[in-house]
């Protein structure tokens, strides 16, 4: 039987799973004790099957002697009667004997007039719990079983205070007795655990184990009897003995009292100095520790502890003895912590072949941006900034890696691979501005958002594909709002450069063309997608495509004939808008789009108010007469096109006319 939240084994009756905590309701603990019942009763019953599966091959090799012994008392002389009937002869033949042996021999379970002593409570006689509500009996049972516990490692303390302060007992005598406390909890904890009070005996065994950690933190902070390197040992060994009884007794919270009391040595055991390398290398041999048994147990517990104590006492470190000088063991025991915690959600998946799901990988993404905080830091202060690019492109091969070990155990539809391949694309998409600036991050920005729509729609996720959208969006934004402005010195009035206009050309035409074709390809990769919604948006990253080529085109011609030839600035920006306009007629009736040779016809609308109402002043002669000249051509190639496709739609209309009047009625 498994737990539906965290799929661990149920091995007995409970109230809760023993492995992630979760509460069952009433009805199902009723289900889960009847479980068990039928469990123990079936095994009881093949118990008693193979007992008589011996006992019937037993019986049939007795009756095999017996039948030769019969046969040979039949071959000698009869003796003689004595006048008693063989009705009247007790039976006391050898196979009546053999009989009654055989009836000894049976188990009590073979007679049902007789009670079965050592049968389960809950099959014989009525449950402990008759007459006592589910949330008391877990009251009583457990909470009050915690706070004994927690009341008597107070106790020890107050008695070591309180033996100090009247003289009783000298502090060697303390911690001595506060040891033999721990021990005689563990003591009673096995002997409770083997009289089948599992709980209450672990119960009292984490406790022996919380005082021997105090006891071992008296003698050396307290009161200076046990040197910091047996004391440090002495904790080692207590949370290595911590962690063999849990896995031995399969209980985790042994396991999590242990991994706590680890995590806290340092903390108990300090003595104010550095000491980088002993620290961080008991962390790392502690954390492979937790890799293992979460690995074994999958107990999660383990696996937030670890996290939450690890990044606790990394940064306390940071803070306080952080330099310079320490730069590479800081960043290697950074990494190695990174690396643990990013393997350890999938390790039991690896481990057992075992799903894993979404929400027990929730500390995957804080990991590695914890992780990139620090090295951000240690690595920007000590070189460059683009030299953090190399950690995020470490942690998004690490997050790859992961998701490729995982696809092999379990499908790739499954929530924890996507997670994984997530946070992978998260930091190659931050790796771009780290490692480039200005206009290449917006180049391989464009690339990314078409490759992210590109794989969303190809393996139909979603949320993929709209990660493409928007980082499309984004980028789009960030060349026209910085790059242009910023980056490529463009003036106030988006008609000019700050510079030479040749300066920059090659990138700006780059930067330029793979935007472009990124909002090209998106637009056309959603409207080939089946579903409204797609093909929506397909047609507007069309508008946007064809809205930024227009601004594109109208900037580059201005800031060319700017610098080059002002007095025809203006004639070729309206020549452009009016061409512009009639290739967006063609396309609209090649496409047979409405949405674009209206657009086209707005455009003509808007270049002729500019050339007649504010460029006209601006025009010399040739330049007034070449405007006019190829806007009016081009109105009139435009409404040659209305008429051309107004005389074809007529003549198909008519054939399929004459098509209908042929056919018969």
């Amino acid at each position: 039987m498994k737990c539906p939240r965290c799929q661990g084994t149920i091995t007995e009756r409970c109230g809760q799973c023993p492995h992630c905590g979760a509460v069952f309701s009433k009805e199902s603990s009723e289900r889960i004790s009847l479980y068990f019942d039928v469990k123990e009763q079936l095994t009881y019953l093949d118990t008693l099957k193979s007992y008589l599966d011996t006992s019937l091959t037993t019986l049939s090799g007795s009756l095999s002697r017996i039948e030769v012994l019969v046969t040979d008392s039949m071959n000698e002389k009869v003796p003689e009667t004595t006048g008693k009937s063989v009705a009247d002869t007790p039976e006391t033949s050898p196979d009546s004997n053999l009989a009654t042996e055989f009836a000894d021999k049976l188990p009590t379970e073979f007679y049902p007039h007789e009670t079965k002593t050592d049968q389960p409570a809950s099959v014989t006689a009525p449950t402990e719990t008759a007459g006592i509500g589910e949330g008391e009996f877990r009251f009583g049972q457990k909470w009050l079983l915690i706070i004994g516990i927690i009341t008597m490692v107070f106790a020890v303390g107050y008695f070591l205070k309180y033996s100090f302060t009247k003289g009783w007992v000298g502090p060697a005598g303390r911690i001595g007795l506060s040891y033999f406390w721990g021990m005689a909890f563990l003591g009673l904890g096995e002997w409770f655990r083997k009289k089948e009070f599992r709980s209450f005996g672990l119960s009292l065994a984490g406790g022996g184990i919380a005082v021997l950690y105090f006891s071992t933190f008296a003698g050396f902070q307290l009161y200076h009897l046990i040197p910091m390197w047996l004391s440090f040992s002495i904790m080692i060994l207590i949370t290595v003995f911590s962690c063999v009884l849990a896995v031995v007794y399969d209980a985790k919270w042994l396991a999590a009292l242990g991994t706590l009391g680890g995590f806290l040595t340092p903390l108990f055991l300090s003595n104010n100095q550095p000491n980088q390398i002993a620290l961080m290398s008991y962390m790392t041999i502690l954390n492979l520790g937790i890799l293992a048994l979460a690995t074994r147990k999958s107990w999660r517990i383990l696996e937030s502890l670890g996290f939450v104590f690890t990044w606790l006492l990394y940064t306390s470190w940071y803070a306080v003895y952080y330099k310079m000088t320490v730069f590479w063991p800081s960043l290697i025991f950074l990494m190695v912590f990174f690396l643990i915690y990013a393997v350890l959600p999938v390790a039991a998946t690896l481990y057992r072949k075992e799903a894993r799901s979404l929400g027990g990988m929730w500390f995957a993404a804080p990991n590695a941006l914890i992780a990139f905080g620090f090295a951000f830091g240690l690595v920007a202060d000590r070189y460059s900034t683009p030299y953090v690019a190399i950690v995020t492109l470490f942690i998004a091969v690490v997050f790859l890696t992961l998701s490729s070990w995982l696809s092999e155990h379990e499908s790739v539809d499954g929530p924890a691979f996507w997670y994984l391949i997530a946070n992978a694309v998260f930091f190659l998409v931050l790796t771009v501005p780290i490692l480039f600036s200005s206009n290449w991050i917006t180049i391989f920005w464009a690339l990314e958002a078409a490759l992210l729509l590109w794989m969303g729609l190809k393996l139909d996720r979603k949320w993929m594909a709209v990660t493409g959208i928007v980082l499309a969006i984004l980028v789009t934004g960030k060349f026209f709002l910085y790059d242009y402005p910023v980056v490529f010195r463009l003036g106030r009035k988006w008609s000019y450069f700050k510079v030479p206009y040749t300066r920059d050309i090659l990138e700006r035409l780059l930067t330029s063309a793979a935007l472009l074709g990124s909002l090209y390809w998106a637009g056309r990769k959603l409207r080939a997608t089946v579903g409204a919604t797609w093909n929506r948006l397909g047609s507007l990253f069309t508008g946007i495509f064809a809205a930024s080529l227009f601004l594109i085109l109208t900037i580059e011609t201005a800031a060319f004939f700017y610098q080059h030839a002002s007095v025809a600035r203006f004639a070729s920006i309206s020549v452009l808008w009016a061409v512009f306009a009639s290739i967006l007629m063609i396309q609209g009736f090649r496409q047979e789009n409405s949405a674009m040779r209206k657009t086209a016809i707005g455009i003509f609308l808007v270049t002729l108010f500019k050339v007649f109402f504010m460029d006209i002043s601006h025009f010399s002669t040739p330049y007034r007469i070449l405007s006019f000249m190829v806007l009016g051509l081009l109105l009139i190639g435009s409404s040659w096109l209305y008429h051309r496709f107004n005389e074809k739609s007529s003549r198909e209309n008519q054939t399929m006319g004459n098509g209908d009047s042929d056919e018969p009625a």
